[in-house]
């Protein structure tokens, strides 16, 4: 699987012309800091290099809007990001997708309390509804059984 990411990175890159230079600046929006970029994705970043001849180099953020700059900027080649925050990349940087996946029975949930009144999606008409951080699926709770 991680060879077929890696081919489908470098023909979009080659596509968009980012391969003519010498290294390939990389950031993931999620992870801060520079150490804790390189320890989780270090082994992307080298089969990223082989295969492309490219060295990589991490490009730390610190937030969402400092990667979307960033990129707008031409500081960064690519960037790991959520699909809500790929709306903001498209509108600011005109960002385009390099490769996509979706994770096997992971869905979007709405929970509610049994005396709430709301028991389908068309009760929620004219409710209002909370989420975590703006363009973040990092407040996902973990099932429960029982």
């Amino acid at each position: 699987m991680i060879k077929n990411l890696i081919a489908a990175i470098t023909c979009t890159l080659l596509s968009a012309g980012v391969l003519a230079a010498d290294s390939l600046k990389f950031g993931v929006t999620d992870i801060t800091g520079l150490e804790s970029l390189q320890t989780e994705y270090g082994e992307f970043a080298a089969a990223l290099t082989e295969v492309t001849g490219k060295e990589v180099e991490f490009f730390p953020v610190n937030s969402r809007t400092a990667a979307v700059e960033a990129m707008a900027g031409g500081n960064v080649d690519f960037i790991l990001t959520g699909p809500a925050e790929y709306i903001v990349f498209r509108a600011r940087a005109k960002a385009v997708p390099v490769v996509a996946w979706q994770r096997l029975d992971y869905f979007t949930q709405i929970v509610t309390t049994n005396d709430s009144g709301i028991g389908t999606i068309d009760d929620l008409k004219g409710k209002r509804i909370a989420f975590g951080d703006v363009g973040s699926t990092s407040t996902v709770l973990p099932s429960c059984s029982g």
